[in-house]
């Protein structure tokens, strides 16, 4: 069923090799099991949470993106288990 969806987003210079996903950081659609099982209870699969950090690291620099998430994991695990 996968494969099949994903006929009209392949082209012919595109090979997608086994274990490689398509993702759309925009709408945070993917192609793989994650995604389809539960992109209604979850906001995006890891794949498009990895390629929208490695496209914000590519843009502001390591440094930025790294302390940007070591803050909101402060935030989650520290200041909202108080």
């Amino acid at each position: 069923m996968v494969n099949f969806l994903m006929k009209s987003l392949l082209s012919e210079n595109i090979i997608l090799e086994q274990g490689f996903h398509i993702c759309n950081v925009i709408t945070g659609e993917c192609t793989c099991w994650e995604y389809i099982w539960n992109s209604s209870l979850r906001d995006k699969c890891r794949h498009c949470h990895a390629a929208t950090l490695l496209i914000e690291t590519q843009q502001k620099g390591h440094l930025e993106v790294v302390n940007k998430a070591k803050k909101n994991l402060f935030i989650i695990f520290v200041i909202r288990n108080e």
